[in-house]
């Protein structure tokens, strides 16, 4: 029974590709894996990511999303809702990526990390600011063979937003 309510949770929720089949792809994927549903993953292009969540009605309209894209070392992203616009978030050099400081970045901040490809991770460290405690977190994002630093930055980004809409 537990075996095919996850099997519903994780039809409903995203593509439900194992960590081994997102390691062996021979395109770009980033991935968080999370505990019984199986890892959240976007597919990374050259230049951009995207990713598409879930839709209010009758799974077709008001539908959630998240795109990134890279120009010169400027990472932008757009998304659903009413006061979003492709925006510049973060920027990167080869390896590293630093998120720019924004209004949430008083109570969320994330910290800059570094993409080492020879280990196919990255810790992403947070500051959370709540009831005047600061409270660090960390996730452990991966990412296959075939991603180049720049699109594992793209991806990166592209999770942690939609990882807040979902």
């Amino acid at each position: 029974m537990k075996k095919l309510l996850s099997s519903i949770l994780c039809l409903s929720l995203m593509s439900c590709a194992s960590v081994s089949d997102l390691k062996k792809a021979k395109t770009c994927k980033v991935w968080e894996d999370q505990p019984v549903i199986g890892p959240f993953s976007v597919d990374v292009a050259k230049n951009e990511s995207k990713w598409k969540g879930r839709c209010s009605i009758m799974g077709l309209f008001l539908c959630q999303w998240v795109k990134s894209d890279i120009e010169e070392n400027r990472i932008y992203q757009d998304s659903n809702g009413i006061f979003n616009k492709r925006t510049l978030i973060a920027t990167t050099n080869e390896t590293s990526v630093t998120y720019l400081d924004t209004a949430l970045s008083k109570i969320v901040k994330v910290k800059p990390f570094t993409i080492q490809k020879e280990k196919q991770e990255v810790d992403v460290w947070y500051e959370v600011n709540a009831l005047g405690k600061k409270l660090n977190s960390s996730r452990k994002i991966q990412f296959n063979n075939a991603c180049e630093p720049e699109q594992v930055a793209l991806g990166i980004v592209t999770i942690i937003t939609a990882k807040n809409k979902n």
